[in-house]
């Protein structure tokens, strides 16, 4: 996952797909949610499935796997109120912090490049929310 980083250099890092939430301000899913107020995260794979094909996208990724050559692009959504981009000299340095951030759980990202792809990941990987899904 590509994460922003200093000056043209973004790091690349491994993010739990449970720590990653699909944007309910995508201004592609807006117009197919019927709860405009604050849809939940299976409204939003609800409406990407049902409108943006994520079928084939399953399909897909359970044929060739993921390609890192197309990350997915996400934002932190919530970070820790002492951490500061700022006292990172280095991309590097930025990165191993994020990363212990990640496998501390202290982070949560927002998809911005990616959304059919991530709401995939999760239809695949956990059963009882294909379950919802399908019932939906």
């Amino acid at each position: 996952m590509a994460f922003a980083g200093k000056g043209n250099r973004k790091p690349q890092l491994d993010i739990p797909i449970e720590l990653i939430s699909l944007d309910k301000e995508n201004p592609r899913l807006v117009p197919y949610i019927q709860d405009e107020n604050d849809p939940t995260q299976l409204d939003l794979i609800t409406v990407l499935f049902e409108n943006f094909d994520t079928e084939s996208v399953a399909m897909s990724m359970a044929a060739n796997g993921y390609f890192d050559e197309e990350p997915i692009i996400v934002v932190p959504d919530k970070l820790p109120k002492e951490f500061d981009y700022l006292n990172y000299a280095s991309v590097d340095e930025l990165a191993n912090e994020i990363q212990k951030l990640i496998n501390d759980a202290k982070i949560t990202f927002i998809v911005v490049e990616g959304n059919r792809r991530v709401s995939t990941i999760k239809l695949l990987l956990d059963k009882q929310l294909r379950k919802k899904q399908i019932m939906a």
